[in-house]
């Protein structure tokens, strides 16, 4: 069974932080004197430009030498608004994506823009003819130099606009902490891309980056910007939210097109995204990084933006795309929330006298909550004709069967004492215990014979094996974690994953035991293994009901009330605690197991609340417990909102707002071997309001 999807963002520092999409890299790197660079990296410095190169960045069977130039003439008009501050920076005799970000300096020139001014870089894609902005990582005004990290060759221009520091009243924006910034920044003019989340976000939610290591956030967000910026009016103005809809149209979990679309931007750049958060490379503050997101929304539109809860040692980070900035707030689209308008504070920290970013509308959904944030660029990962290379795709389609595609298939996987494993009839691999998994298969078909699998698991290390006589064997050294994702391209050329009719397939890894609660998806159709229980309101007559009758599974389909969440997250049941009758019911369910003697054990669980909202005083309200504790009285999770609670600011509204939904939150808790023996205790309820007239629930999943 896949990872079930709800809330993504990524929790492990050094496997998890490979979120998604990748650039457009090199198979040659080499210094000014023509010495080749190959897998232990180097720096090429030449005509004022440096770029270092990092190990692993350049495949071992390549090597070559790179050469930069800079030229005074651009290599196109440059967008309205814009002030050019340096020359054309080009990096060429680059062929193949580097596996890792390069980080590129560039000296720019402070007396073309004002004197609080600060440029961003923009890259010029010869394919798409326009200008498109890239991630700035830092700015140095007294050397006059920007850093920006890219993973491919080409043209590369600092580019600002002339006055915007003082539209900010911003004073001293790089070279001193000092400001004397506006005490709200609502007067400044909005600058506005005119994407919208409903529109041109994915339908599909984000999937496989919280409890999944290597998620597809970035992906995503980098996806959609660059159909947004150049595609959709090529395509009859279609947005992208409307797209790659399959079976029920009111449903994501069978759109298998973009699932593969998304988990192939993933393939083609996890590696490199994760090299990206682990060089800690983002030195701006929130400030210039405000300043730089509100330059490039003029200048180019759309870009992606990256949260986390720390910084350089953060747990989580998640990516959105900022779409908007209007009256002291940034707008963003949350590929967590699909077709939801979110956004986040940027104003003056009257501490300090500097911008900050603050209130970022779903924090409450995050844990922990994201503090830090930063920008990128599409752009810095890839070229225009690569994301079009999977929109060809995508297009075109990647059903099973469709014969200018590669097609994948697994036919045994054994362990590591080479003992056969058992694969379900969803493809699940299902490993009895942690250790060495081997994967065998075939790839055929398709207008190019495949050559190579180019494989990851858990978005982790890029590796590649031969293909021979359409067969192939995968040796995974060593698999830990309760739940796996193995994915695959198969592809004619090695250094290359992203051509759009290479086969691609993925394919999960459980480990038995690890995700311990029995029962946890309700897939027997039932309550087993769960305590499930009905009372009143304390202040009416005492009843209690075992099992709750009030309480019940369900299978997938919109919800009658809250009509665009599913009642099902993934799988084929889920419980719905307490129902929409009124009459002061309280019901809830419960199951207590213990931590398993294993490595990586793990608590999965999704929920959606839907209550309705008759105004009543909060602690009359309808409302929702959602609690993990453990045996020494811990609480390891806990939420409590009721109707239209404020301090979750995600509520959706419907049936003339009478109605209230919180979509699918996730629960995901790691464990170690040293807690084995504990007990752990999930308990969800669903109240109605206590005066007897309304009705609310809650829907839980998990993943089993």
């Amino acid at each position: 069974m896949r990872p079930k999807n709800g809330i993504r963002y990524l929790v492990y520092a050094a496997m998890a932080l490979s979120m998604c999409l990748s650039g457009c890299s090199s198979d040659s790197n080499g210094t000014s004197g023509g010495i080749a660079l190959g897998g232990g990296g180097g720096t090429v410095a030449m005509n004022g430009v440096s770029m270092v190169v990092p190990a692993g960045a350049i495949d071992p069977d390549l090597n070559g030498s790179p050469t930069i130039t800079t030229d005074q003439a651009l290599p196109a008009t440059p967008p309205a608004g814009a002030t050019v501050a340096s020359k054309t920076v080009t990096i060429s005799g680059v062929t193949y994506n580097f596996y890792e970000p390069v980080q590129v300096t560039i000296p720019y020139d402070p007396t073309a823009l004002g004197s609080d001014d600060v440029p961003a870089v923009f890259f010029y894609d010869e394919g798409s003819q326009t200008y498109s902005l890239v991630g700035v990582k830092n700015v140095d005004p007294v050397a006059k130099t920007i850093i920006f990290s890219t993973t491919h060759g080409g043209k590369y221009v600092a580019m600002g606009i002339r006055g915007l520091s003082a539209e900010l009243g911003i004073t001293g924006n790089v070279a001193k902490p000092t400001s004397t910034a506006k005490s709200a920044a609502a007067s400044v003019a909005a600058a506005d891309s005119n994407f919208v989340p409903n529109q041109d976000g994915f339908f599909h939610p984000n999937f496989g980056a919280y409890d999944a290591p290597g998620g597809s956030c970035l992906g995503m967000a980098n996806f959609s910007v660059w159909y947004f910026n150049n595609a959709k009016a090529g395509n009859n103005n279609t947005g992208l939210y409307t797209m790659y809809k399959e079976g029920d149209q009111s449903s994501w979990q069978d759109d298998v097109t973009a699932r593969e679309l998304i988990s192939r931007a993933f393939m083609a750049s996890s590696q490199s995204w994760a090299k990206t958060w682990l060089q800690q490379d983002y030195k701006l503050d929130a400030q210039t990084t405000g300043y730089l997101m509100i330059l490039g929304l003029r200048l180019s539109g759309p870009m992606t933006f990256l949260m986390a809860d720390q910084w350089p040692a953060m747990k989580s980070g998640h990516a959105g795309v900022v779409y908007k900035y209007q009256a002291g707030k940034f707008y963003i689209y949350d590929d967590n929330f699909p077709g939801e308008a979110t956004s986040i504070d940027w104003g003056v920290d009257q501490a300090t006298g500097r911008y900050k970013f603050s209130n970022y509308t779903k924090n409450a959904a995050y844990n922990p909550q994201f503090t830090q944030f930063a920008f990128e660029a599409f752009a810095t990962f890839a070229e225009s004709s690569q994301y079009k290379q999977l929109f060809d795709g995508a297009q075109t389609g990647w059903a099973a069967g469709n014969s200018k595609f590669n097609t994948i298939a697994i036919t045994s996987a054994a362990d590591g004492s080479n003992a056969a494993l058992n694969i379900a009839a969803d493809g699940t691999v299902e490993l009895t215990q942690e250790g060495p998994v081997t994967i065998k298969g075939t790839a055929t078909g398709g207008i190019k014979t495949a050559k190579y699998i180019i494989y990851r698991l858990n978005g982790g290390q890029r590796n590649r094996v031969e293909i021979t006589g359409n067969s192939f064997t995968l040796k995974l050294p060593t698999v830990t974690l309760g739940t796996n994702s193995l994915t695959m391209v198969a592809s004619d050329d090695r250094f290359d994953e992203w051509h759009a009719y290479g086969g691609f397939k993925e394919v999960a890894i459980k480990i038995k035991g690890q995700l311990f609660f029995q029962n946890a998806g309700f897939e027997t159709g039932d309550f087993s293994s769960w305590n499930s229980e009905r009372h009143l309101w304390p202040d009416q007559s005492p009843e209690s009901v075992i099992p709750s009758d009030k309480s019940a599974i369900v299978s997938a389909g919109m919800d009658p009330y809250a009509t665009t969440i599913n009642q099902v997250y993934v799988g084929h049941y889920a419980a719905r605690v307490n129902n929409a009758d009124n009459m002061y019911h309280i019901s809830s369910v419960s199951q207590t197991a213990t931590v398993p003697n294993a490595s990586n054990p793990q608590v999965k669980f999704y929920w959606s609340a839907v209550l309705e909202d008759p105004n009543h005083p909060a602690s009359e309200q309808p409302y929702v417990d959602v609690i993990v504790t453990d045996d020494t009285g811990a609480t390891l999770y806990s939420k409590h909102f009721y109707s239209n609670d404020p301090t979750y600011p995600g509520w959706m509204s419907f049936q003339g707002g009478s109605w209230k939904a919180i979509p699918w939150q996730t629960i995901t808790l790691g464990f170690t071997k040293a807690d084995a023996g504990k007990r752990i205790t999930v308990k969800v309820s669903a109240a109605d309001c206590d005066q007897g007239g309304h009705g609310g629930y809650v829907y839980l999943d998990g993943d089993e």
